[in-house]
């Protein structure tokens, strides 16, 4: 039995980036990711591209690479996630039919996805953070090394101690909330 379309949104908006739509389209993708807004008249570039979304500064128009085809092409949202399978040949199976329990289940799926991606999201950002602060105190401690201000002396000791949690950083974990 083939997939709902419910089940395969996910799928389908990891197969294909909001870039890779436009640039399908023929649209040129300018500095800072910007290009014309194709849902309004305007001579500068007001649409800015990210993988994931699109937003126009201009008309307000936003949201994912199925509603960039919704509002593009002038689909509904089964055609528009239609019009991405074949035209990327993603092969995603299609079907009307979803009972609740199913429907239940891809919620549970789809909620626990988004969890695992903030998650990681939390992560990631976490880490960076660190990263920042180490460098920054270790360019205040390469500049004065000897600690003859206040500032350099601690910076000697957050360096060491930025040190320390990146050391001990959680890959998986990462910190919980309050500890940085």
């Amino acid at each position: 039995m083939a997939a709902h379309y419910y089940e395969n949104i996910d799928r389908l908006k990891d197969s294909v980036t909001v870039t890779e739509l436009v640039n399908h389209y023929g649209f040129e993708v300018g500095r800072g990711n910007y290009i014309k807004c194709p849902f309004h008249g305007e001579k500068t570039a007001s649409l800015k591209v990210w993988d994931d979304h699109f937003k126009c500064f201009g008309c307000g128009a936003h949201g994912d690479v199925i509603k960039f085809v919704q509002l593009y092409q002038h689909l509904d949202f089964k055609q528009a996630m239609e019009w991405i399978n074949r035209e990327f040949g993603l092969g995603l199976p299609f079907d009307e039919r979803l009972d609740l329990a199913a429907m239940r289940a891809a919620n549970k799926t789809r909620a626990r996805i988004r969890s695992e991606r903030t998650q990681a999201e939390r992560i990631r950002a976490q880490r960076s953070m660190l990263n920042d602060l180490f460098a920054e105190c270790d360019r205040i401690v390469i500049d004065h090394p000897v600690p003859d201000t206040i500032e350099a002396a601690r910076a000697r000791i957050m360096r060491d101690y930025y040190s320390y949690l990146i050391d001990n950083f959680n890959d998986k974990e990462g910190y919980p909330d309050g500890v940085l």
